[in-house]
């Protein structure tokens, strides 16, 4: 889990190969990090079959 890895720990060296986004470490998402996602998906009309 990439929760687990301490960039500041024996994980360092690892994590200094991979990209800026994800080398120092990652925090574990909350249900309400996604509300952004969906009210972006309520508000985009998707082509479905009938309505285009």
């Amino acid at each position: 889990m990439l929760t687990a890895l301490a960039p500041d720990g024996p994980d360092g060296v690892l994590l200094q190969a991979w990209g800026n986004n994800i080398r120092h470490g990652a925090v574990p998402a909350a249900d309400a990090d996604y509300q952004a996602v969906r009210e972006m998906i309520e508000a985009i009309q998707i082509p479905m079959k009938g309505n285009f």
